[in-house]
Parts: C-alpha cells; sequence; structure tokens
C-alpha cells in the first residue's frame, strides 16, 4: 500500500540564520528531513534559504565557511525562522534581537538550537514559554535570565516557540514540525528515511537517565546521586547524605563500592568538579568564583583537584576555551 502523501500549493519558507561558530551537525538535522520531506512528497513542502549576519560565507565551529543566500536583512517573510550559533554575546545579537520580535509579532513561527537560544531569550518572547536548549549552558544562561526556566527536554515547541538542545536532537525538533504539518505517518517515513527512530515525544530528557547511564536499578543509590547533582553548590558531606536516606555510612560505602567502583566523596568531587569545567566553559567567571559555585572551600583546593584530573590547571583550560577559534 502507498501511503497518501500531502501535496502543498504554497511551501512553507524557512529562514535558517546562521550566526559565526553554529554547529554544522544541527544544520543538518533540520535540512535533511526537509529535503527528503520535498522528494517523498514530490512537490515542494518546505524551502528554506541560509542567512549570516553580513551575507557573506559563514564559518562552522570547524572553521568550515558556508555559502549563503543573503544577509539578516532579507528574511522577515519566512513562515519559519531558526537561529543556529553560539552564545548572545555576538555583536549581532541586538540587532537579531529585534528582527525577532518584529517577526513573532507578525505571527512566524520562531526558533532557535542549543545555545542561540539565549537570542531568544534576550529578545524578550520566552517568559512563561516551555523551552529548552543545551544541558551543558544552562548554568550560564541562569547567571544572565534567572527569572527563566529552562527544560532539559531534547527539544519544545510551545505554540509558535521552537527550541532544542542542539546537535542531532534538531532533527526531532524537524520532525514535530513536520509530523504537525503533514501528520504522524508522514513524518515517520521521513524519519526512516533518515535512520531515525521516528518522531520523539517533547518530553524526553537530553542526557541519559542515571539508571542507564551507572547500569543501576538500586532506588537508593539512585536517590543519592540525584541529590548530589541537585546540590553541589553546598556543603555535601557524608554524614548529611546517610540522614537523608536513612542509611548508614558504611551501607552506602559498600554501595558506591559495588555499584560504582568508587566511594561516596570520590563521586562528589567527581561532579563538582564536571561542574565546574563547565563553567568554565560556558561563564566569565574566575577560578574563584567557580570553586565557590560548585562547593570547594578554598580556590587553592580547586586548583589542585582540577590540575589532578584532568592535567591541566583551571586557568589554562578557561585560556585553551577562549582562544579556541570555533568560539
Amino acid at each position: 500500500m502507498i501511503p497518501e502523501h500531502p501535496v502543498s500549493a504554497d511551501a512553507t519558507t524557512l529562514a535558517l540564520l546562521l550566526v559565526p561558530g553554529f554547529d554544522l551537525l544541527s544544520l543538518g538535522a533540520v535540512t535533511e528531513p526537509l529535503r527528503e520531506a520535498n522528494l517523498l512528497a514530490g512537490n515542494e513542502l518546505y524551502r528554506w534559504t541560509l542567512h549570516s549576519p553580513d551575507g557573506k560565507p559563514v564559518t562552522d565551529t570547524n572553521r568550515a565557511a558556508l555559502g549563503v543566500a543573503s544577509g539578516f536583512d532579507d528574511f522577515r517573510s519566512a513562515d519559519i525562522m531558526l537561529v543556529f550559533g553560539p552564545a548572545a554575546d555576538h555583536p549581532v545579537s541586538k540587532q537579531l534581537g529585534g528582527d525577532l520580535r518584529a517577526a513573532w509579532r507578525r505571527g512566524a513561527r520562531i526558533g532557535a538550537v542549543g545555545t542561540a537560544v539565549q537570542l531568544l531569550a534576550n529578545a524578550g518572547i520566552l517568559a512563561e514559554r516551555e523551552f529548552t536548549l543545551h544541558w551543558q549552558s544552562r548554568a550560564s544562561f541562569l547567571e544572565s535570565h534567572w527569572h527563566l526556566c529552562p527544560s532539559d527536554h531534547r527539544f519544545c515547541i510551545d505554540q509558535r516557540i521552537l527550541t532544542c538542545g542542539g546537535g542531532i536532537s534538531a532533527s526531532d525538533l524537524i520532525l514535530q514540525v513536520i509530523e504537525r504539518d503533514h501528520g504522524f505517518n508522514f513524518a515517520q517515513e521521513i524519519a526512516d528515511l533518515c535512520l531515525h527512530n521516528g518522531p520523539r515525544n517533547s518530553g524526553v530528557a537530553q542526557k541519559m537517565p542515571l539508571n542507564q547511564r551507572f547500569a543501576t536499578r538500586n532506588k537508593t543509590l539512585l536517590s543519592v546521586l540525584n541529590d548530589i547533582r541537585a546540590n553541589l553548590s553546598s556543603d555535601i558531606s557524608i554524614e548529611t547524605l546517610c540522614l537523608r536516606h536513612s542509611i548508614s555510612r558504611r551501607q552506602l560505602e559498600r554501595l558506591f563500592s559495588s555499584e560504582l567502583g568508587m566511594t561516596p566523596a570520590r563521586f562528589v568531587k567527581d561532579a563538582r568538579l564536571c561542574r565546574g569545567r563547565l563553567l568554565l566553559m560556558q561563564t566569565d567567571l574566575t577560578v574563584g568564583e567557580v570553586a565557590a559555585c560548585v562547593g570547594f572551600y578554598s580556590a587553592s583546593n580547586f586548583r589542585n583537584s582540577f590540575r589532578q584530573k584532568y592535567g591541566i590547571s583551571p586557568y589554562q583550560f578557561a585560556q585553551r576555551v577562549e582562544n579556541d577559534p570555533a568560539d
């Protein structure tokens, strides 16, 4: 049986706005399902154009230059505007924010991928909306947008606001758009052609659940792990964990040893260092400020522990990130 395919007299137009340092993986995850949709339908359901701030080729995270159709001045009539790019401190942010607000007022669908979600927040169109961004950028985002609450979902569609965490989650987002426009069966066919599992529910989390990541079903351990991750900035003593979860210190240590191969103290320290490394990548906080944010009692202790784990000082790591040509 040949499934019925949609026929569209007027193609849905998309303006894909590429800020320097955009993620090429995310761009392909959006355009390939759209291309397959047109091919399968036998007519042009979607028409998209690429735009850069000045109309010149734009460089992605791998320093590859991609040609575009025009600059940001020539996209305002699109049905969907989707922004790809790094954090919102790029010089183009203010200009683009005004354009996005104008497009929102005229009824267009507005979206952003990964860290570009900050552009939508700066434009003031995320208030009281469900949205998401890459989990790695959550801490730095909340530093400047403390009044907003991003979800941890792979993607979100809240009426005309489209957001996703970036990477391959962009394919989840665009498949959901295709499903809403043309039905589940057609979107599933597109997913099959892209070797994708199919249109996902927006409630799927970005990161692997703890029970899968650590291959455990022990409810006590999972509860303790969630407690640690939620309270890295506070004083997480082993005694406090034992009291909260009604377990003796000896039982807790045995549980961590058998399930994770490490002590509770080692797990807490590693989790703090991992969070600290993310803050060094995503914020302008000093080493001392990062140390305080992740629960180290002194900057020197944080520096020594960081070097011991990663083989580089926090300052050197931050400098390496800052000097990355992709940033």
